[in-house]
């Protein structure tokens, strides 16, 4: 049988782990507040994907893999926390910061932690070939976590769209539009992943999934790269 998801996850860990690495070379050239969210945030989501790969390939037990959906879940919420301080960092919201971070971090612990009060097997479905695993963690607690990470990621875009489209710097602008961009793919294969994962249809769901996911990644690297001497100013 071929775990179509986890290898699906591990060519998206190996995208995103090169983010990560320019996103961090870019950050050793200039230390600056904004970039190092950028970084923390893509160290988590690659923490998260880390976890997430041995699914069916090096772990086999199914309450184990139920654990690891939620501990998964909690570093993708760090990851995105992280993602909006960086937009009130640019805003220069300090007291905001303090409120939102611990806020979304309880939240994100929360969704997480809950499920594994009650911890159930993880489900196992079969589809020809293919075999995956999903969560059982139940419609309100998944309901839960895609409103939090959906209002998260469409904030990050509203902003960098809103940003990009009010500066009169041409580099400022496409920047931002590059980071929205992305962040929308990034959006799209979540939804995706958390919707149509448990489809019929598990192997275009696994390609279109890793597609928006990669998309994400190029969007993304693209902005990072983009006029390197000035790489996330403080003003964007």
């Amino acid at each position: 049988m071929i775990p179509i998801v986890t290898i699906s996850s591990i060519i998206v860990l190996i995208f995103l782990s090169l983010l990560t690495v320019k996103i961090y070379f870019s950050y050793l050239k200039k230390r600056s507040a904004t970039i190092t969210y950028f970084l923390k945030a893509f160290i988590s989501f690659c923490l998260a994907l880390l976890i997430f790969a041995p699914n069916g390939i090096l772990i086999k037990d199914l309450e184990t893999i139920s654990l690891i959906f939620n501990i998964y879940t909690f570093f993708v919420f760090l990851g995105a926390n992280y993602l909006v301080m960086l937009t009130l960092q640019i805003m220069q919201k300090q007291l905001l910061k303090k409120i939102l971070f611990p806020l979304i971090l309880i939240y994100g612990f929360l969704v997480s932690a809950i499920p594994v009060l009650d911890l159930k097997p993880a489900l196992v479905d079969v589809q020809g070939s293919f075999i995956f695993w999903e969560d059982a963690r139940g419609d309100l607690i998944n309901n839960l976590i895609g409103f939090g990470l959906a209002a998260i990621i469409v904030w990050v875009i509203s902003f960098f769209i809103y940003n990009g489209l009010k500066t009169q710097d041409k580099y400022t602008k496409r920047r931002s539009l590059l980071i929205s961009a992305g962040m929308t793919c990034f959006l799209l294969g979540s939804a995706t992943d958390y919707i149509l994962a448990a489809s019929q249809n598990i192997f275009y769901v696994s390609i279109f999934t890793v597609f928006w996911y990669i998309l994400t990644t190029a969007f993304l690297l693209f902005a990072v790269e983009y006029k390197k001497e000035e790489n996330f100013k403080e003003n964007v």
